[in-house]
């Protein structure tokens, strides 16, 4: 893998690549396949034979009986204690009202805390009897049904394989078309059996999961009842408070772990899917009955010789099942036996099963120059062909050559026959295509032995004899670890302590997996397949899925040297580092010699690259990366992270547990931490975040004792703080005591570490100090804020210095060094730097806004910056040289300036800050310190005049805005960097505070530095003030009209994005609205002045006596009617003395008027006549209509008594009808 792909996996860590290990070994059907399957096989017999039985027979039969004598027992002694109580009641006692009842109580009392005690207790067996029939009804049968059913499908298969190759008499051929048939019948039975086999896989993933869930439930229902309910109240007290911990832990971890195996049934099927098809495809014999023809091959086109014409880049790797040919014993008969032989990394050698079938064993490895290979048509099987390999120089002390060794093998198939001699040859010509000085070319002509004697072949058949030398390079591992194996096929060590120690299980699991894994104490290359490889990995290369990048892979000669760990090294982390290796780095086929990296710790934790998966993983941490070890339910995965990505890491505020990891893009992991202390494991990494930040890290020895260090602090504290909980817990009911414990707690409420103390003192002390301070708290640790304001690249000087002329903020970084020097007065080393300020004094003084004004008064100054004390992600305290001001009429002004910035005291963050790790908030404050002093004496004045006290107070009150342009800069620079990993950011970000030793000081800067008695004076003369006042006075009212132009054009503009997010049809809708509200309102607004004007001049009208107005009813006679009473004068137009009079009268007054008042009084008079006689038809109608009533009223009684008396009188009835007649056309007169 190259160094490019190693970065693209580093920052796709959140890309999840998963591998089934033993599915793929499955497919092959190789030996570590096998083993693993019979090893697993076995243990079930031993868990079954050697602890299901006897834990089931002990309860059973002793300690049942057992624990009922006992309960027994304990109630016959309590039960005599009522004779007691009688006795005492007879006078023979003093107290002879209460000690009865004291001693009924008691025994009542005790008898229910036996009960209680006893229920903590296994009693007879049920609970664990129940857990054990769950576990073999919903495991282990299952298992045993799926590897009946394996091995039924194995056998099938392995009898048609060594059926097949029957013997046939040379130089003849046999039936192709049988030879056909059985090839076809061999694939249907292989395939059958992969899918047996890729079932048991899954099993045994199951069962093992199962097998945990056995354990955690049979534990979690006895801890159960290790608690006890208070009888008078709902407190409950827990008998066993760290084994309830420890196992709600672990109930969590396989919850998560059974829901993590349910989102991977599909995967898994899935998986399953695609190995059978890609084997059913791959194994498929042919059709063609030529290939079944053993007298047509013909062995020179065995080989392609087209494959030589190309170059050979890599080593080409070959593996597979060979029937190979050997004898047993001193028999003559020739036997043939299958092994698992391979090409690879240019050697050529066999894995074989071991005797017992549960782990896998090695020969001899030789490499492929020492071999000649050729087809062998005269043996007595069908596709054999014969390994020469040439004598060599094994043994170098001795020198002995060898004599050749001629191994024949036979393939099952023309096609694998054809597959090995390329492999053969291609395998020769790329290396005699090497460099001839390389390790690689070396190995080809060389002869391997077996590392170690436990992984060396024991066969008894001769050829493996002869390839398998143990000889002096042939150690024992077990005498190397003083170690031997139990009953259990344990490893059991001479020291306890190693005993006690477990190792997380491998991806193959077989007799020999741990023992693999502990060859690595003794193993410093991996160039070579080895058998310790194979029981941990199997035997496939799955070097493309290696985490090592090409820095790491050392191309040179290996070394039996093995590194020597730190005398603080522990023997756990011995084993973990170990464990890490045999994990991260066995793997890779190209590592000669292992990189020097030290596991500093490791924690458990479960893997959430989304929301719905989650994975069990083992994180492995050295100084500069986390490696991430996932296996669920078979599945694989190696992921590799750099420390120096991780910009934070947070701990989740709901769950204590979880920890969210944080890159420059934000969140990008979360991890559950299990059977750790999540806070130890919080802080730890946080440790070394910080440390990958620094130029010289910490590492190896003083590195790890650190981490220990934070370790033991972390888990006392939290030892010392359940210690006082229950303590507080037991003497709660003693109320003597209960002043100790609030003095116990408020001496841990005020605990605080000297440097915390010291740190408050000091910023007092400044406080009092100063005329006044200004101060915030930031969401970033103390160092990363210090680099923001003080950072080589950081623009926050001068562009937060008040008198510095104007430019664009945040401009280019202008890369202000820090140099180092040492004090002439006191002797030590300093920190400075010299900024070079471009002065404007009235720019920023009139505020004038972001306005750029270019000030002919603007000068340089040099302003000093020095630390006086610094305490890494604790405590900052710099320090600004004064500068002088000259004011008119005033002696001089002098301002000093000082910079603390600190993190904010927590009892949370005591162990962070006390090894210097980055808190998440810091506090910064600004002192200023502005006097009046003597220019002659250099002494503070004490009475000042009434001007310069004002002059004073004006300086101090723009201090306030200096402060506020920090502070911009400062939320600019927390914007760009974000939310997470801030305090990295702000490194990079806005450089550090290193000295530059190419930094190169001048004799100004130099005298300036030494000497701080050369004062920077700055003078505002009358004329400066003057124009201050005046531009102050024009700003001020040019802000107000722009402020109101800019209020109106906000309207407008308010208005125009109002209209512009209209869409047409609003808009059209709109403007007829308000077309239509104006005609309305027109309307409405006539209406009512008009009806007002009405209502006005009725008023008016009623308030005057408007008699020339009144108008009256006249009703008048025509002259002629009155004259000749026939009306001729007013038809006749002849005569003219009439016509003279009327227009004679039209014009007297008088004459009208008098004519008016009679035609009035005529008009009332009529209407009194008719009033009058209305009023008398009403009141003759009435008195008729009363009448009628009466007669009707008669005719209906005398028609309700008497109706024959009607009917035969016709007059009396038509008299009756005309009565009604009457009636009703008398209401309708009515009406």
């Amino acid at each position: 893998m190259t160094s490019d792909s190693n970065r693209n996996q580093e920052t796709e860590f959140k890309q999840l690549k998963l591998i089934s290990v033993t599915f793929k070994e499955a497919s092959l059907d190789s030996p570590s396949f096998r083993a693993t399957v019979n090893y697993f096989e076995h243990r079930i017999d031993i868990f079954q034979k050697l602890w299901l039985e006897k834990i089931s027979e002990f309860i059973r039969e002793k300690y049942s009986p057992a624990f009922q004598n006992f309960e027994t027992h304990v109630g016959v002694m309590v039960s005599n204690m009522d004779p007691l109580t009688k006795l005492f009641n007879t006078g023979m006692i003093s107290n002879q009202l209460y000690t009865p009842i004291l001693v009924d109580n008691t025994t009542s009392d005790y008898s229910e805390l036996q009960t209680h005690f006893t229920r903590t207790l296994i009693r007879d067996g049920s609970v664990l009897s129940e857990c054990l029939t769950q576990l073999n009804d919903n495991c282990i049968s299952v298992y045993r049904t799926s590897r009946k059913k394996f091995e039924k499908t194995q056998k099938i298969y392995d009898d048609l394989l060594f059926k097949s190759n029957i013997l046939i008499k040379p130089n003849l051929d046999v039936d192709p078309e049988a030879s056909m048939k059985m090839a076809f019948a061999i694939f249907e039975a292989k395939m059958k059996y992969l899918k047996a086999a890729l079932d048991l896989v899954d099993v045994i993933a199951s069962t093992k999961l199962q097998l945990d869930e056995f354990v955690v439930n049979t534990i979690s229902r006895i801890s159960d009842n290790n608690t006890i309910k208070q009888k008078f109240s709902s407190e409950v007290i827990d008998l066993s408070p760290k084994m309830t911990k420890y196992v709600n832990d672990y109930k969590q971890w396989m919850l998560r772990t059974a829901n993590a195996a349910k989102e991977l049934k599909s995967e898994i099927e899935s998986a399953k899917k695609q190995i059978y098809d890609y084997v059913e495809e791959r194994a498929r014999p042919s059709t063609d009955i030529l290939e079944y023809t053993i007298s047509r091959i013909n062995s020179e086109s065995l080989i392609n010789k087209k494959i030589f014409d190309l170059k050979v880049r890599k080593a080409p790797e070959k593996a597979g099942w060979l029937f190979m040919k050997t004898y047993i014993g001193s028999s003559t008969k020739p036997t043939w036996v299958r092994n698992w032989c391979f090409i690879q990394n240019s050697v050529f050698g066999m894995f074989v099963l071991s005797d017992t079938k549960t782990y896998v064993q090695e020969t001899d490895k030789f490499g492929v120059l020492l071999t000649h290979v050729r087809y062998e048509p005269d043996e007595d099987r069908k596709y054999c062909f014969e390994v020469k390999i040439l004598g060599n120089k094994y043994s170098e002390e001795t020198g002995d050559n060898e004599k050749d060794l001629t191994i024949v093998f036979h393939t099952e198939s023309l096609r694998e026959l054809k597959s090995w001699l390329t492999a053969f040859a291609l395998a020769q010509r790329y290396v005699l295509g090497l460099n001839k000085n390389s390790y690689e070319y070396d190995v080809a002509f060389r002869r391997f032995s077996p590392d170690f004697l436990e992984f060396a072949s024991t066969s008894s058949n001769s050829v493996e004899k002869m390839i398998t030398s143990n000889d002096d390079n042939t150690r024992s591992l077990l005498e190397l670890l003083n170690a031997e194996f139990s009953e259990y096929d344990s490893l059991k060590f001479a020291n306890e302590e190693l005993s006690k120690i477990y190792i997380q299980s491998t991806m193959i699991s077989t007799k020999l997996s741990k023992l693999a894994t502990f060859s690595h104490l003794f193993q410093n290359s991996n160039w070579l397949p080895s058998a310790p490889i194979a029981n941990i990995w199997g035997v496939t290369n799955w070097t493309a899925y290696s985490v090592l990048d090409s820095s790491t892979i050392l191309k040179g000669m290996t070394t039996d040297s093995v590194e020597d760990y730190p005398p603080n090294y522990p023997n756990a982390m011995k084993i973990s580092d170990i464990e890490f290796k045999s994990i991260f780095f066995s793997i890779d086929h190209r590592v000669l010699k292992y990189p020097d990296l030290l596991i500093l710790f490791k924690f458990s934790s479960f893997w959430c690259p989304n929301e719905r998966q989650s994975f069990s993983t083992i994180c492995y941490v050295t100084d500069s990366h986390i490696y991430c070890f996932t296996n669920t339910n078979g599945f694989i995965s190696l992921l590799k992270n750099k420390i120096a990505n991780i910009q934070n890491i947070e701990q989740d505020k709901n769950e204590s547990n979880l920890l969210h990891f944080h890159d420059s893009n934000g969140p990008y992991i979360s991890i559950y931490i299990h059977f750790d202390e999540p806070k130890v494991i919080l802080t730890k990494l946080k440790y070394l975040t910080k440390n990958r930040c620094i130029k010289q890290p910490k590492q190896g020895s003083e590195l790890y004792s650190i981490l220990s260090k934070i370790e033991t602090t972390i888990l006392n504290q939290k030892k010392e703080e359940t210690e006082r909980l229950e303590n507080e817990l037991i003497t709660r009911s003693k109320p003597n005591q209960s002043v100790k414990i609030n003095e116990e707690a408020v001496k841990s409420f005020w605990d605080m570490n000297e440097e915390s103390y010291n740190t408050i003192l000091r910023s007092k002390e400044l406080q009092d100090k100063s005329t006044a301070h200004h101060s915030n708290t930031y969401e970033i640790g103390s160092k990363g804020l210090t680099h923001i304001i003080f950072g080589n690249r950081s623009d926050a000087f001068p562009t937060a210095f008040y008198l510095a002329k104007k430019k664009k903020v945040y401009d280019k970084n202008i890369g202000l060094s820090w140099m180092r020097d040492v004090d002439e007065k006191t002797g030590e080393d300093i920190l400075y730097r010299t900024l070079s300020i471009e002065l404007s004094l009235f720019d920023r003084l009139i505020n004038v806004g972001s306005n750029k004004v270019t000030s002919v008064d603007s000068n340089s100054i040099s302003v000093k910056q020095r630390f006086v004390k610094a305490l890494e992600n604790n405590y900052y305290e710099i320090e600004q040289s004064p500068i002088y001001i000259k004011l008119p009429l005033c002696r001089l002004l002098r301002g000093e300036q000082r910079y603390t910035i600190t993190e904010p005291y927590d009892p949370e963050y005591q162990i962070a800050s006390k090894f210097s790790i980055p808190n998440s908030k810091s506090f910064l404050t600004v002192f200023y310190n502005i006097n009046i002093i003597d220019a002659k004496t250099g002494n503070v004045v004490t009475r000042e005049r009434l001007h310069e006290k004002i002059m004073k107070k004006l300086v101090i009150s723009r201090c306030r805005y200096e402060y506020m342009w920090l502070k911009k800069v400062i939320k600019y620079y927390l914007e760009r960097i974000g939310k997470h990993g801030r305090t990295i950011k702000a490194i990079k970000m806005c450089g550090d505070f290193t000295p530059d030793p190419a930094a190169v000081k001048d004799d100004i800067t130099k005298n300036s530095v030494k000497n701080d008695d050369e004062k920077v004076i700055i003078v505002y003369s009358y004329t400066l003030i003057l124009r201050i006042i005046l531009k102050y006075a024009f700003s001020k009212f040019a802000n107000v009209i722009l402020l109101s132009v800019r209020g109106m054009f906000g309207i407008v503009q308010l208005l125009g994005t109002g209209f512009a997010d209209m869409s047409k049809f609003s808009l059209i809708l709109l403007f007829f609205t308000i077309l239509l509200n104006s005609f309305l309102s027109s309307r409405s607004n006539l209406t009512y002045w008009t009806t007002k004007r009405v209502n006005v001049f009725f008023d008016n009208f009623l308030k005057e006596d408007n008699n020339d107005l009144r108008m009256d009813r006249l009703i008048m006679l025509h002259e002629d009617e009155l004259i000749g009473g026939n009306g001729d004068y007013n038809s006749n137009e002849s005569l003219p003395a009439w016509l003279k009079y009327k227009q004679k009268m039209f014009h007297d007054t008088e004459f009208k008027e008098n004519r008016y008042e009679i035609s009035s009084k005529r008009n009332k008079i009529l209407i009194e006549l008719k009033l009058l006689k209305n009023m008398e038809r009403e009141l003759v109608h009435e008195r008729f209509q009363e009448f009628l009533e009466k007669e009707i009223e008669r005719c209906n009684l005398l028609k309700e008594n008497a109706g024959e008396v009607i009917s035969n009188d016709p007059k009396l009835s038509n008299y009756c009808k005309n009565c009604e007649e009457e009636y009703d056309n008398l209401k309708s007169l009515l009406l």
